[in-house]
């Protein structure tokens, strides 16, 4: 009975179809948007890779780690007016860097 029960399981995993969740592109926002200096902003996405995602702020990077496909960071540094690129990106198959989306952060 085992020997029938674990090939009829095989042959199941052979003749099933296997289907992955269809990819998700990531999202990036922020809020506030636009900030005024000093104003605490909270980066939030989705769709991430489980791992570790890092979002460069205008030439600064700060990284987390990603368990469920989901981003948050606040970033108080934001002092001096002006327009922010803001980008998230991650390491996959070994050392070859992925990009997501690009934001800018408008600091009043």
């Amino acid at each position: 009975m085992k020997r029938f029960l674990a090939g009829l399981a095989l042959a199941l995993l052979i003749v099933s179809p296997v289907t992955a969740a269809p990819p998700v592109d990531p999202t990036l926002g922020a809020t506030p948007n636009p900030a005024q200096a000093g104003d605490v902003v909270t980066f939030e996405g989705s769709g991430y890779p489980i791992g570790q995602v890092c979002l460069n702020i205008a030439g600064a990077m700060t990284c987390g780690f990603s368990d469920d496909g989901t981003i948050h960071n606040e970033w108080p540094y934001f002092t001096v007016a002006g327009s922010y690129a803001v980008f998230s990106y991650w390491r996959e198959h070994g050392n070859h860097t992925e990009f997501g989306p690009t934001i800018t952060v408008v600091v009043e």
